[in-house]
């Protein structure tokens, strides 16, 4: 009985001196802890954080080189590029280790304190985090394995899909997240040229890459976006005295002493009528966010981005509402243009789809099915329909393409997969896809240019 009544007075010191040793041990850690790493464990606990602040340190976080031309070949599999590769993943651990938890915060809210400043200096910042999880990806193809490798292409995309429908975002934001999803998805598709891919994993990542189209309703929402803000800066424009320097450099006029002279005398509310140019404003907005079914067909090309139009003429800005007319027209051209590379990246992604389709079809046969019909079921639940037109994507088994008919609706065989960047310069677009993984027997895979040329 003694010993019992020993045994439960020690017991309680024991304890005391276990939990004193344990929070002391804890205590000492606790210094060696980076406080950067201690708001990761935070914000991935945190499911109402939202994912704009990770970006932004994802951003901050970057260690990037000056000269980046050789990353183009290093998904390609140039020789020599696999040791830079290793070495600016491991530079940027904490970017993406950033990155990781962004992609699994439920929200993207661009701030409205961002778009009040116009603030789009992150936008090149995102496109290189989701650069830089399709380098991380093309390492864990080779080193770990390529089912590993396809989840992180798939995640890059989806953290472009995500910036594209930035809640509160405008349509800068739309296209940085489209031109960076379609960074990572022909990464993808080069990886999957030259990796074996299983079948189960083909099948996977496929179905994965239909759940990355754009929502309608976030396209709806970046119209509105830009349309507070063209109404809130842009249009402040007209009502400052119509000689004034803020005036003319907004209009970007030819010759502005001249056009300064001649408005001098002309009524402000003749040039100048701000009401009927927010009208004009709205009725272009509506119509951009509904998404006509034709929207990616046009008769004429695709216009040029606002900053590379051509100026109006001088007598446009004397008619009668001239200065918003000539806005309004920057306005709609530059947002035809937007329109064409939301439709571009809508057929880039239904080409990876079949890309990879083929590409799982040609390793378990041999061969290249003589019509896309013959991917489904197998791999498609339906051939994916081409943006520009509506019909089924085009495909030649005998020149080994996939390609969109482009925007300006005539099928001309296919074109090099020029990217959304050069739609200015070629006034429209036809996505092509070569099938590298099928070059002949000794030869390199050829590129896409190399391979529509044929």
């Amino acid at each position: 009985m003694r010993r019992f009544a020993l045994a439960l007075l020690v017991l309680p010191l024991v304890l005391a001196g276990g939990f004193a040793g344990w929070l002391a041990a804890h205590c000492r850690d606790l210094p060696d802890f980076d406080d950067a790493d201690l708001q990761v464990e935070r914000l991935a606990l945190a499911p109402g954080d939202d994912a704009y602040d990770l970006l932004d340190q994802a951003t901050q976080a970057l260690a990037w080189p000056t000269d980046d031309t050789w990353m183009r070949d290093a998904f390609t599999g140039e020789p020599g590029t696999r040791a830079r590769v290793a070495a600016l993943v491991s530079a940027n651990e904490r970017a993406l280790e950033l990155a990781d938890v962004a992609l699994a915060t439920p929200q993207l809210e661009v701030p409205e304190s961002a778009l009040a400043r116009g603030d789009l200096r992150d936008m090149l910042g995102w496109r290189r985090v989701v650069t830089l999880l399709c380098l991380r990806a093309w390492l864990d193809g080779e080193t770990r394995n390529t089912s590993v490798a396809l989840e992180g292409f798939v995640r890059a995309a989806e953290l472009g899909k995500r910036m594209a429908e930035a809640h509160g975002g405008t349509l800068a934001h739309m296209t940085t997240g489209l031109a960076a999803r379609d960074e990572a998805l022909r990464a993808l598709r080069q990886f999957a040229d030259r990796s074996p891919i299983e079948d189960a994993d083909a099948r996977r990542t496929i179905a994965a890459l239909g759940r990355l189209e754009i929502d309608a309703g976030a396209w709806r929402r970046a119209w509105y976006a830009e349309h507070r803000a063209a109404r809130d800066h842009q249009l402040g424009l007209l009502r400052t005295p119509l000689v004034s320097e803020r005036t003319l450099a907004g209009a970007r006029a030819p010759g502005q002493d001249e056009l300064g002279r001649l408005l001098a005398w002309i009524p402000e509310g003749f040039v100048a009528q701000p009401n009927r140019t927010m009208d004009r404003l709205a009725a272009l907005t509506r119509r951009f966010a509904a998404e006509p079914r034709n929207a990616c067909v046009s008769d004429g090309p695709v216009a040029t981005a606002l900053d590379t139009a051509e100026p109006a003429p001088l007598r446009s800005y004397l008619l009668p509402n001239g200065l918003g007319e000539v806005w309004i027209d920057r306005f709609e051209r530059s947002s035809r243009a937007v329109v064409a590379r939301r439709c571009g990246a809508d057929a880039r992604l239904a080409g990876t789809r079949v890309h990879l389709a083929l590409r799982a079809y040609h390793s378990e046969r041999g061969e290249l099915p003589p019509t896309l019909d013959a991917l489904v079921p197998t791999y498609l639940a339906a051939v994916p329909r081409d943006p520009f037109g509506g019909a089924p994507l085009r495909y030649s088994r005998e020149r080994r393409l996939v390609w969109s008919i482009g925007r300006d609706g005539h099928d001309v065989g296919g074109l090099p997969d020029l990217g959304a960047s050069d739609v200015r310069e070629i006034g429209f677009e036809e996505p092509t896809f070569a099938l590298a993984f099928v070059a002949p027997l000794g030869e390199p895979p050829r590129e896409p240019i190399e391979a529509a040329r044929r």
